[in-house]
């Protein structure tokens, strides 16, 4: 579930997810080919995209 609403919002996967109280964090790689995070809530909706250095 999580793997195809980050695909489809056009990130590339990676199998790093970390669990948090009311969401998942997702270290995915960007259009741009930049590394990521992002907070993936349980409606399934995406925030928060930061850039990991």
């Amino acid at each position: 579930m999580v793997k195809a609403l980050i695909e489809e919002a056009g990130f590339s996967y990676s199998s790093q997810m970390r669990p948090e109280k009311k969401h998942m964090v997702v270290s995915p790689t960007n259009s741009r080919g930049e590394k990521v995070e992002l907070d993936v809530h349980r409606d399934g909706s995406i925030r928060g995209e930061r850039r990991v250095f």
